[in-house]
């Protein structure tokens, strides 16, 4: 790679002669001391030889640059975003303002038979990424040849987690071939890191538009590598780059690998694609000043956050095309295997995609999967089952800590109530969650909910629960209200039903707490009376009589 530097002769302008032959590719753009104020900067181009020249285009700083105040900052020179320039070319650059101290860096590299090879089978492997694949297939820096010699320091790395995606292009021509493309990004090395002085490369992925997407700056996707992409939005996102300018919307390859890098990312770090997420500005060329947060699009524009028209008017308004796409390729992110798989082959208009490959859990023992209307829990004891996201079953069962909590896993899927409409029922390993719209959502576990059982469920006198079982201390026991009545538990005791007076004259004593205690029996025919047996008596009840109190 060669590499040449020219400075402005007039202080307002330079030319440059870009002569390539048809093996080589160029990446230009100017640089200058911090100090200095160039003001705006264009550049326009012809082909050589002729005297055509395209009209002047503004070429954006680098607003893409180094966290303010790093280590990496420190270092960075000031400059504008790098031009790709594919042709024998004359390309004129001019500024505002005096720029008398900005160079022209131009780094032109050549075109090899690996490069052409590297690029066909990026493109095959985009194409075939999209049908199903739970990672993301890409060209490393190695394939693509980086000069690992050209890094000054080592990446910094957030301990936090990657919270959106920034999306980004390079500038410059889109007349690139296939084979062209490593050596434009051995040269947009060359210039971030040789003329802005930048660690490594700022991007942390490249596109082309033929849809191969390629490994930019070094370190493992599976940390919050910190780029330098979006000044003052570097840390905690992930800057992919579209090569090329797209002031014209970017071809249909290109988006839809943009989505697949964004699914990609979505699944690694678990968010929704096309939900949104609060970023705090770290300053620098940000539009926002350092500590304000700001709520963004989870894959949102470089223009969202900088003084930038990156990634181009085109590109931009395909912004939503590019979340749709992401969210439609995050299924294809991740297995589903073993009991859950086949669950979900035969429930899948149920359960929805998968958003998250499957999780194992150890205690107790068993696994889950989340998908995109709910979960399916299975352990060997109960199989895989499925509730609902959002549902009030769920919720409930969240409530008392899912597998960890008394009613363990589920072991049946959510299902009506026969004898009472609207009222739905789940049951899990330790009991059951029951939920109306008059009742609300409780469980029932244990005891009471035995005795729930032995009197007929909802078609009982009790009907339907009104609470969750509640525990009492003095004396201890526990309690749970119904529709029509109670179950009350005690050790001494077990579980007995209350209903109607003989309830009513039981609470008027204090329930428990009273002389009576707590039922030993449930009510039963005595002496042409409806009798109750307490700890410390009974009640009877006739028409007549109404309800009186025993005591023993």
């Amino acid at each position: 790679m060669e590499t040449d530097a020219v400075t402005f002769d007039d202080d307002t302008q330079a030319v440059v002669d870009v002569e390539l032959s048809d093996d080589e590719v160029a990446v230009l753009g100017v640089s200058w001391d911090a100090n200095d104020d160039p003001g705006t900067v264009e550049y326009r181009s012809r082909a050589a030889g002729t005297d055509d020249w395209s009209a002047w285009q503004e070429l954006d700083p680098a607003s893409d640059g180094p966290e303010p105040g790093s280590g990496e900052a420190a270092q960075a020179q000031t400059g504008t975003e790098p031009v790709i320039v594919g042709d024998d070319t004359e390309v004129e650059f001019r500024t505002q303002h005096d720029a008398a101290d900005a160079q022209v860096a131009t780094a032109t590299t050549t075109t090899t038979a690996a490069d052409d090879t590297v690029a066909r089978a990026a493109s095959a492997s985009a194409a075939s990424a999209t049908a199903a694949a739970p990672s993301l297939s890409y060209v490393t820096r190695r394939q693509w040849g980086a000069d690992e010699s050209l890094k000054k320091c080592s990446v910094d790395i957030s301990p936090g987690r990657v919270q959106a995606m920034t999306v980004h292009h390079t500038a410059g021509a889109t007349g690139y071939t296939k084979a062209q493309v490593p050596g434009i990004l051995r040269g947009i090395l060359k210039y971030h890191t040789q003329s802005l002085g930048w660690c490594d490369i700022g991007y942390n992925m490249l596109i082309d538009k033929y849809g191969g997407v390629y490994q930019g700056r070094s370190g493992s996707h599976s940390q919050s590598v910190i780029g330098a992409h979006a000044s003052g939005f570097n840390t905690d996102t992930f800057g992919v780059s579209v090569m090329g300018t797209y002031s014209s919307p970017a071809p249909a390859a290109a988006i839809t690998a943009l989505g697949r890098v964004g699914a990609w990312q979505a699944a690694t770090w678990g968010y929704d694609p096309k939900g949104s997420v609060t970023l705090t500005s770290q300053g620098g060329t940000a539009k926002y000043k350092q500590g304000k947060q700001v709520r963004l699009p989870r894959i949102f524009a470089h223009r969202d956050t900088g003084y930038t028209e990156c990634p181009g008017n085109g590109l931009y308004r395909q912004m939503a095309a590019i979340r749709s796409s992401a969210a439609k390729q995050l299924p294809s992110m991740y297995t589903v295997r073993g009991a859950i798989g086949t669950y979900y082959s035969k429930h899948k208009a149920t359960t929805g995609a998968p958003m998250m490959d499957e999780r194992q859990l150890y205690s107790p023992r068993g696994a889950y999967q989340r998908f995109a209307n709910g979960s399916v829990h299975w352990s060997s004891s109960t199989g895989a089952h499925f509730t609902h996201h959002g549902g009030k079953i769920q919720r409930k069962w969240a409530e008392q800590k899912y597998e960890r909590g008394p009613l363990g896993y589920p072991a049946t899927d959510q299902a009506r109530l026969r004898y009472r409409s609207q009222a739905d029922y789940q049951r899990f390993q330790g009991g059951s969650i029951v939920s109306h719209p008059a009742t609300g959502t409780h469980s029932m576990v244990g005891a009471i909910r035995s005795k729930w059982k032995a009197l007929g469920w909802e078609r009982s006198r009790l009907r339907l629960p009104t609470t969750d079982e509640r525990q009492l201390t003095s004396p201890r026991g526990a309690y749970q209200h119904f529709e029509g009545g109670s179950i009350h538990w005690s050790k001494a005791t077990g579980a007995h039903a209350t209903t109607g007076a003989i309830r009513s004259a039981w609470g008027k004593q204090k329930w428990e707490r009273g002389r009576l205690g707590f039922p030993k029996t449930d009510e039963y025919e005595w002496k042409g009376k409806v009798r109750q047996d307490f700890q410390g008596g009974y009640i009877t009840w006739t028409r007549s009589e109404g309800a009186r109190i025993r005591y023993t």
